[in-house]
């Protein structure tokens, strides 16, 4: 697509008011956008990462200077999160979102917007197609991971209940129209992995979906004498938020049958105590905290593997995109989108049991000729399916048909029905 276009990005969440793979997605799609010649503006919600963060964020914006950004608050603030929760709707932020969609756009595509407006921005703005991203969860999920509170996968929905459970008010909204109604707007989902589609296939989903998944921008190095690896011994390397359902309690005593080699744990949350107890007299054991992602970078580079032992649904695996950016193999658990990607490409070992685990750290420090066909399918699969110029063309593809649609047909109507894709990608709910 040569014609440069007005597109409009809206999260919730949006680095530096961020923690997740998703907001730093949204990023790495601005800028690459950007850098392609496209008019990209971001509307987010500062508001909303402060209040679940607890801290006042004082880091700035760090963009390509083309790319507009517009804070989408409330005076109101907690009361306005509020609101929006347990309505789906934008209150405190409707005044805010009409002056930002005065203008028209190209493309509006929404990610995240659980605290940005609800589902009922879908509704919001003038623009020639919308889109939306299957980041998480949320459109059938209040929990937006489908982790139960049980403390496994959820296989049946016990929503109220889950609510209680991790201390959020139940959402009594979602037993309305309003999700239905306000995702007509869409015209298009973009899914990350084929089992997050299914999912959300199962869950009574039925727009229309393609497949797509992410982009990794590999960020420029920091001078490794500024930065010293962490630990004096080869590594194996964990990175996402320290919570129970990330599993990284299945990995620490393993690293006892391994003492020549060391596990570096990089990230923060709730469970970091446990953790911390878990690897007690373990000199091989090292929790790095949170980390800049040029940091993080350079640790994947340096790591024998990363190992991604999640225990919940993953609707992609940004990790092993980013641990693949780097030619390092990954070892994961047999499970939702990290198993698809590393079925279809390689790059990795699968492991169900602990045994399985243990063996496949065995084979990552004994078996070189394995660890460097695993390199070589993982900087392969990077460059072919996760890199920002391979993304962005797809991205761009799949906008570039709906937009002729729309003008064509004023809906979109048309896909191969022999294939059953569209521009070249796989399409569901149709």
């Amino acid at each position: 697509m040569t014609k440069k276009l007005k597109i409009c990005l809206c999260t919730t969440f949006y680095p530096p008011y961020n923690a997740d793979a998703d907001g730093w997605y949204v990023q790495r799609l601005a800028n690459g956008l950007a850098r392609r010649g496209h008019e990209v503006t971001v509307l987010h919600n500062p508001d909303a990462y402060e209040a679940l963060a607890g801290e006042h964020i004082t880091a700035q914006y760090e963009d390509h200077p083309a790319i507009t950004i517009k804070k989408i608050t409330s005076p109101l603030r907690l009361l306005s999160l509020l609101a929006i929760h347990q309505t789906g709707r934008p209150y405190g932020q409707k005044a805010a979102l009409q002056e930002c969609f005065k203008e028209p756009f190209d493309v509006i595509h929404y990610y995240n917007v659980s605290l940005l407006g609800g589902p009922q921005i879908f509704s919001y703005g003038k623009s020639r197609i919308k889109i939306g991203g299957l980041n998480d969860h949320w459109l059938v999920c209040p929990m937006h991971l489908l982790w139960k509170y049980t403390g496994a996968v959820c296989e049946k929905p016990q929503c109220f209940t889950c609510s209680l459970h991790y201390g959020r008010p139940p959402q009594l909204w979602r037993h309305t129209s309003l999700m239905e109604d306000m995702t007509r707007h869409i015209d298009m989902f973009l899914g990350p992995s084929l089992f997050t589609i299914h999912k959300h296939l199962e869950r009574g989903f039925k727009k229309r979906m393609v497949h797509l998944p992410p982009l990794y921008t590999i960020p420029e190095k920091t001078p490794a004498v500024e930065n010293p690896l962490p630990l004096d011994r080869p590594f194996f390397f964990c990175v996402g938020r320290l919570e129970s359902y990330k599993g990284f309690q299945d990995v620490i005593p393993m690293f006892r049958n391994f003492p020549d080699h060391g596990l570096v744990i990089c990230g923060q949350g709730s469970y970091s105590t446990h953790l911390q107890s878990l690897a007690e007299g373990m000199l091989n054991v090292h929790f790095t905290g949170p980390l800049s992602q040029d940091r993080i970078q350079q640790l994947y580079e340096n790591a024998v593997a990363t190992i991604v032992p999640s225990r919940c649904y993953q609707t992609f695996c940004h990790v092993t995109a980013e641990s693949f950016s780097a030619g390092t193999p990954v070892i994961a658990y047999r499970q939702s989108a990290v198993e698809e990607i590393i079925s279809e490409h390689g790059g990795g070992i699968l492991y169900t049991k602990s045994e399985e685990l243990h063996d496949a750290i065995t084979t990552m420090i004994t078996d070189d000729r394995t660890k460097h066909h695993l390199k070589t399918e993982a900087s392969r699969a990077y460059r072919q399916e996760y890199s920002e110029e391979v993304y962005v063309q797809r991205y761009l593809s799949v906008v570039g048909e709906l937009l002729s649609q729309k003008h064509r047909y004023g809906e979109i109507r048309d896909y191969d029905a022999a294939t059953r894709t569209f521009a070249d990608r796989k399409i569901f709910g149709i």
